[in-house]
């Protein structure tokens, strides 16, 4: 055990900085591709604006509307950033959003560059977030512990794999609310591929089932909500959540994810009405802890389901 004491450290490290980077994924790709959707949409409004020019409808309030002018005037006040300010995943470099500061290389070390600032930017001094730092610790710490459990193989990387995945779509879920398909649906192929060609000790049959299952669960479940509270009880990204984890970690599992999560849920839920009655509570991270929780403990396929019966 000593003699790997060194392997985890080095894990730890390699963890923490990928922690790192998931913190910038979870706040760059949704602000992308809000761009992207708002793009399409200032690009149709901008056709339907030059088409008004030509011809009117001869309704005064909807020619005033999509007249050119008036659609160059909306798109100015709400227009993405010009070509040389867009955001990729990896350019440009991290800065400080409020003076625009660049993080210096040792300002970006995991956990320690938050330390050395004081949790403050080294340009105006505003407050950096503590979820930088505590990202970083807990990306490393998961990523030693499922190393740990699933072994230094190429199961126990894909596994590793799918804890970063599952991190950055709650940190995207617990500020905007949103599950985006370009990582739960990559998500999903890549853990149903993973057992056809035997990557991890999942059988193809049970993952496929899994995906199937999961996605139909929830979305039965919404669609009772829907009938009894007139609105839906979750979005779509959930559904689709739970299908890949369904993929990962087997249709005997699922039981165990549904009720792991709603029990966590619920606890937090709860609380969280006691201090903030309008406060949403997104589904995401309490699928995501479910499953790390089934893949850290070994919790058996059913386990929770015999318990119960």
């Amino acid at each position: 055990m000593q003699a790997e004491i060194p392997l985890f450290i080095l894990i730890f490290i390699l963890g923490a900085a990928i922690g790192s980077f998931l913190n910038v994924v979870a706040y760059r790709l949704p602000k992308i591709l809000f761009d992207q959707d708002y793009r399409v949409i200032s690009g149709f409004l901008r056709e339907e604006a030059a088409k008004s020019d030509r011809f009117k409808s001869g309704i005064p309030i909807l020619d005033r509307i999509l007249s050119r002018q008036n659609a160059d005037q909306l798109l100015t006040k709400h227009d993405v950033l010009p070509a040389k300010g867009l955001l990729y995943l990896a350019t440009p470099a991290s800065s400080c959003p409020n003076c625009g500061h660049k993080i210096r290389a040792y300002e970006n070390i995991p956990v320690l560059g938050w330390l050395f600032l004081r949790g403050k930017c080294s340009g105006c001094h505003s407050r950096i977030s503590v979820q930088y730092p505590l990202v970083e610790l807990l990306t490393g710490l998961l990523t030693v512990a499922v190393v740990y459990v699933t072994g230094l193989d190429l199961n126990g990387a894909l596994f590793v794999f799918f804890m970063w995945i599952l991190m950055t779509l709650s940190l995207i879920d617990l500020k905007f609310y949103v599950l985006p398909d370009q990582l739960t649906l990559p998500l999903m192929w890549l853990g149903l591929l993973s057992s056809f060609f035997g990557w991890i000790q999942v059988d193809f049959k049970e993952a496929f089932l899994g995906a199937i299952v999961g996605y139909l669960s929830l979305w039965f479940i919404n669609q009772v909500a829907r009938l009894i509270l007139r609105r839906d009880g979750m979005g779509n990204g959930d559904f689709k959540l739970l299908a890949a984890l369904g993929a990962w970690l087997g249709l005997g599992n699922l039981f165990n994810v549904i009720l792991l999560s709603s029990i966590s849920g619920a606890v937090v839920g709860i609380v969280v009405m006691m201090i903030s009655k309008n406060r949403m509570i997104p589904y995401g991270p309490f699928l995501a802890l479910a499953a790390l929780l089934i893949v850290l403990f070994g919790i058996e396929p059913h386990t929770f389901f015999y318990l119960a019966s």
